[in-house]
């Protein structure tokens, strides 16, 4: 049977069989709960990967500040720092994983979205470890 493009989908409810829209919390002939039966393959990767995406973002803007400021002091104080060159590297790391992510939520092919997923945590946490090292060059320069 046919349904109009405007009617909700209809699935069979897991428990006894009625059909059941797919938008609906529980079955109403049972009261089985319908959206806890489909399982959303799609949650843990995702929440990941946006959350890596959120981070990276603030990231780069924060490594942008912190070389705009390390920029000011060594104008002011007449210093050179290597810190700078790092911070700029660092700042396109977090943005390549930044867009490897947001690539990775968008794909809808689970193989590559996994793919493109790990690159992007994988470039996210080289970034994290330089971040690190490039706060106690900067210790050691300033001192």
């Amino acid at each position: 049977m046919n349904q109009p493009a405007s009617s909700p989908r209809l699935e069979p409810c897991p428990a006894c069989g009625r059909e059941c829209s797919v938008a609906a919390a529980a079955c109403p002939g049972c009261g089985h709960p319908i959206a806890a039966a489909r399982p959303n393959e799609r949650t843990a990767p995702d929440t990941l990967y946006s959350h890596i995406l959120d981070q990276s973002s603030l990231k780069v803007g924060m490594c942008l500040t912190l070389l705009g400021l390390i920029k000011v002091v060594e104008g002011t104080k007449g210093i050179s720092v290597f810190s700078d060159e790092l911070l700029a590297i660092n700042a396109v790391l977090f943005l390549v994983a930044n867009m490897l992510t947001y690539h990775a939520i968008k794909l809808e092919d689970p193989q590559r979205r996994k793919k493109f997923g790990r690159l992007g945590d994988l470039f996210f946490t080289s970034a994290l470890c330089m971040l690190v090292l490039i706060c106690a060059v900067l210790a050691f320069e300033l001192l």
